[in-house]
This record gives C-alpha cells, structure tokens and sequence, in this order.
C-alpha cells in the first residue's frame, strides 16, 4: 500500500472532517496530535497508483486554501498498516444505559450490570458512534425504546456499519432491513450482527435508495446520508414510513437542517400528512425527527 499524508492547520480539521464525512466512504483519514494540535491528511492507496492521481483527489475533494504551501509525502507501507488504522479513531462511549465498544477492548471495557451494549468491528464502512451524525441517531433509537413494540419494523437507510440496526436489534427491534449501496458495508454489516448474535431479526441488502419498495410500512426509517440525497429522494424515504411512525433524517450540517425540514413538511403538507419535527444539533451536525400522527386526510 501506499500511504500519502501532508499537513494542514489545526483550524480547518473540522472543515475537512466535514468534507470528508460528505464523500464517505473515501481512503482519506485526519491524524491530529490533541497535544500540540498539529494534523494531517492521510491517504491509503493501492502500489500502482501515481503522484498525479493522488494530487488530483486531493483537488477534487479539497480546496487548495486546505493544504496551501505544504509538501505531499508518500510512503510505502504494509497493507496492514491501512486496514488496522482506523482503530484508533474508534473509542467506546455510552448513552443512557446502552455502550457501544470496539470488539478489540472488549476485555478492557466494563458494562454495568443491566446495561445493554454493543460490540462493533466498522472496518471501512462508515459508523462507529463517534460521529456527530451517528451517535444523534443512536441517542434517538435508545430514547425511543421506551416506548417501542418489538413487533415494529424498521429500516436503515445507508447503514455502513451497521450500527444503527443493530442496536435497534439489541434494544428488542425484531424486524429490521438495513440497505447500502456499498458492497464491503453490507458485508461489514453482515459480519457485526453475527458478532452480536442479532442476524436473525436483521436483513442487509446491497441496494440504493431508489430501490426502495413504495409503501413499505416501516415504523422506524433511519436515514443518516448527507443532505443532497435526502432532498433528492424525499419521497421514496416518506414512501416506506407508516400511518403514525417516525422518521430520522441525519448527516445534515447545522446549516442546513432548515431547509431540509422544509423540503420534507412540504411533501408532508402536499400529501396531507398530520406530523410534527423536531431539530437536534450537536457542533456542526443535525439530526430531524418527523413523528408522523393519525389520521391523514386522504
């Protein structure tokens, strides 16, 4: 493998995390010191790939302010070094009563007793929880079991690593499909509900969004992609959910989580759907709950 990496000022991390959050899942990782805040931009990539190639991604993806005056260094590594490379941005973390750890600490990680937890290995596809947009959703399924039927259905839109189905899984959800339109995420994904003894209740499938079946009467609909689709495919999304049921849309940025909701309770009103939506922030992120109320007018 290759390994490419050049520095960038610690007060664009966050711009970039953002780009990159947009583009997942990419080869490109932020390696920050939290000492000295110094960072960089890494990349992993296959021997035969060039200088130019790698520069031109860095382009496509960024602004050339990003890494303005700094040297590209590449390296040659063993694949190794790549595919365990993640592990370091992965930290457990919990949330009323339910944890979510990295399988590899699972012997240095203690759950209270009567807590519920989750272990997780994401390899590449995107959703450990430590993400903004993540863990919003994850802190909504866990407030909502409170009240949830575990005859309910739920679908995952864009599940990465599978983290959002199968913590509803463990949470009791006995009727779950997750979709991505990533082969490697469902095949992760696949892979962490048998880690957690839940495949039975989960089905994973390699579909996109589009291929949505219309009226398909879920409960629960989770879609944590990024805003552009979500607009794009309003009504295939608001097409699965039920009469009274809730819909999670995330991987919104703060600054546009407005005109999202808006997008969606336009359909909403044109449909004479009876609903109400909530907004939740955390940093740069948002997530929008529609609870979705009997009786529409048809």
């Amino acid at each position: 493998m290759i390994k490419a990496s050049i520095p960038i000022h610690a007060d664009i991390v966050d711009q970039i995390e953002n780009n990159l959050h947009e583009i997942a899942p990419s080869k490109w990782i932020i390696s920050q010191s939290q000492i000295t805040l110094k960072a960089r931009l890494e990349g992993y990539f296959e021997n035969n790939t060039t200088i130019d190639e790698i520069n031109a991604e860095i382009n496509s993806f960024f602004s050339d302010e990003l890494c303005e005056n700094n040297k590209l260094e590449v390296l040659q590594i063993k694949d190794t070094d790549w595919t365990e490379s993640y592990k370091i941005h992965f930290k457990p973390w919990n949330h009323k009563g339910f944890h979510w750890i990295p399988i590899w600490l699972v012997n240095e990680y203690l759950v209270p007793q009567g807590d519920k937890y989750l272990l997780l290995d994401p390899g590449m596809a995107f959703g450990t929880g430590n993400h903004e947009t993540t863990k919003l959703c994850l802190e909504e399924i866990v407030e909502m079991n409170i009240v949830h039927s575990s005859k309910q259905k739920v679908l995952d839109i864009g599940c990465g690593s599978g983290i959002l189905a199968i913590t509803a899984a463990k949470l009791g959800y006995l009727n779950i499909l997750g979709i991505d339109n990533d082969e490697d995420a469902v095949r992760i994904s696949e892979e962490n509900a048998i880690l957690n003894q839940v495949e039975q209740h989960i089905r994973f499938m390699n579909q996109g969004i589009e291929l949505i079946e219309a009226d398909s009467n879920y409960d629960l609909v989770v879609a944590n992609i990024q805003s552009d689709i979500l607009i794009e495919n309003k009504n295939s999304i608001i097409d699965t959910t039920k009469a009274v049921s809730t819909l999670l849309l995330s991987g919104v940025l703060a600054v546009e989580a407005k005109n999202v909701e808006m997008v969606y309770s336009e359909e909403f009103n044109r449909r004479k759907y009876n609903y109400k939506s909530v907004i939740k922030t955390d940093g740069e992120w948002s997530l929008i709950r529609f609870s979705i109320l009997e009786p529409r007018e048809l």
